[in-house]
């Protein structure tokens, strides 16, 4: 995964607030494609997982950075449609929902990564708000709105939001060109 200049300010912005105790359990995070919300996304995970994290970044070493490194960190889930279908539907909701009101399997935080809440189904939607209204302790969401549909767009106002904006004096994002 790539990780943009551009990045770094609101990367920082975010952990401090997590560090301050005041970090969101729910954060959308809207950019053109190509930005890099899913880096962003990934290393505030990777952050929020770290068993020993050194000051805005993870350690790299601890179980919980290996496991992330390995794609296979217990407590870490991608809310994505399955192979073969357009949506997100109530099941998958309810797996990942069930697993977040038991502990966590490494004692530390849990993250749930929602790759586009567009996709999701009412049914879906509605299971996944009772969840984001009283969270289990120690809970983060990240959300990635492709297109944001109406039923969520009032919800935006709940939840930590972040717009990706390229930096002056960096390098343009791929495939943007100015017109």
């Amino acid at each position: 995964m790539r990780w943009y200049p551009w990045l770094r300010p609101d990367f920082e912005k975010l952990v401090a607030s997590y560090q301050a105790g005041r970090g969101h359990h729910a954060l959308l995070i809207q950019a053109l494609p190509g930005m890099g919300d899913d880096a962003l996304i990934y290393a505030l995970s990777r952050y929020l997982l770290c068993q020993q994290p050194q000051g805005h970044k993870s350690c790299g070493h601890c179980r919980g950075c290996q496991l992330m490194q390995a794609g296979t960190h217990p407590d870490y889930y991608t809310l994505a449609p399955e192979k073969g279908k357009s949506t997100l539907g109530i099941d998958a909701v309810r797996e990942v929902t069930e697993k977040l009101n038991e502990h966590a399997r490494l004692g530390g935080a849990k993250v749930v990564w929602v790759t586009d809440a567009a996709l999701l189904t009412d049914a879906a939607a509605n299971a996944l708000l009772k969840t984001l209204e009283e969270p289990p302790a120690e809970t983060w969401f990240s959300w990635l709105p492709a297109s944001l549909n109406v039923y969520w767009q009032h919800y935006v106002v709940v939840v930590g939001y972040i717009t990706l904006r390229r930096r002056r004096n960096s390098t343009p994002w791929p495939g943007f060109h100015a017109k």
